[in-house]
């Protein structure tokens, strides 16, 4: 029985193109079942379905939602890409995040929404590790292992803000 009021979580991450396509493979079974990736123009008020995290990147290059099959007017997983600014020199964290009222929803919406959710949140702790933090202290991220390459072959790497990316030591 779901208690009144919202669900919510959200992770930034750091990801590059290898740590989104192993985050796809892990979560690809749980996505064909139950639901799929869109992009949105919110312009044009339209939604694009889309068959993987990758394809939907392609088409839309810095975010993508997952929906439950059939549900339009459903709860929806944002993902935002991580993206590297400057040359390469620096990076914009991404970010996982959805929120959503169980009670506006059914029991069959609430029992999939919720399996699915767990299913990325499962896939994202498999291909993605929490040993990242700010040298000005935030924490909260998780990382993949091409991201962590990325900073570790390049120590000089800073976030988009100018704050550098510490690595704890059980990361490396």
């Amino acid at each position: 029985m779901f208690q009144a009021g919202s669900r919510s979580r959200r992770v930034g991450t750091f990801m590059m193109l290898e740590d989104e396509a192993a985050f796809e493979a892990r979560l690809a079974p749980v996505v064909a079942e139950l639901g799929g990736w869109e992009t949105h123009d919110q312009r044009a008020r339209t939604s694009t379905p889309h068959d993987s995290l990758p394809d939907a990147m392609r088409g839309n290059g810095l975010q993508a939602f997952l929906r439950l099959r059939g549900e339009d007017g459903g709860p929806l997983i944002q993902y935002l890409r991580s993206t590297t600014t400057g040359g390469s020199a620096s990076m914009r964290p991404g970010r996982l995040a959805w929120t959503w009222f169980p009670d506006d929803h059914a029991d069959p919406v609430r029992q999939d929404f919720t399996t699915l959710a767990d299913a990325v949140w499962t896939a994202l702790r498999a291909v993605t590790s929490p040993h990242v933090t700010t040298a000005d202290g935030r924490r909260g991220y998780r990382i993949g292992p091409a991201a962590k390459a990325w900073i570790l072959a390049h120590p000089d790497r800073r976030l988009h803000d100018g704050v550098p990316l510490v690595l704890t030591e059980a990361s490396r």
